[in-house]
């Protein structure tokens, strides 16, 4: 498959995705970040790129998007796990 294939198919599931969230009246940008993340992710695994050179950029990519998403996740996450416990009576 070509690039360009994958990179229209990116735009398309982009416009479509980041338009739904808007309508739906998402305002955190960390949803259109992980979606955009995700999108990316499953373009780039249907439309292996045959190239060593693109295959390789479409790693490094995924490497940093995912590594970025899981950072803005823990960033929620830490306050939840850090709160004490509650007590509970019988």
């Amino acid at each position: 498959m070509s690039v360009r294939l994958m990179v229209l198919t990116q735009l398309l599931l982009i416009m479509v995705v980041f338009s739904f969230l808007y309508y739906v009246g998402v305002t955190n940008v960390n949803y259109y970040f992980f979606a955009y993340t995700i999108i990316y992710i499953l373009t780039a695994m249907i439309f292996n790129p045959t190239n060593r050179r693109m295959r390789i950029i479409n790693v490094l990519v995924m490497g940093i998007l995912i590594t970025v998403s899981l950072i803005l996740i823990s960033i929620y996450i830490y306050p939840i796990l850090m709160k004490p416990p509650t007590q509970y009576y019988a």
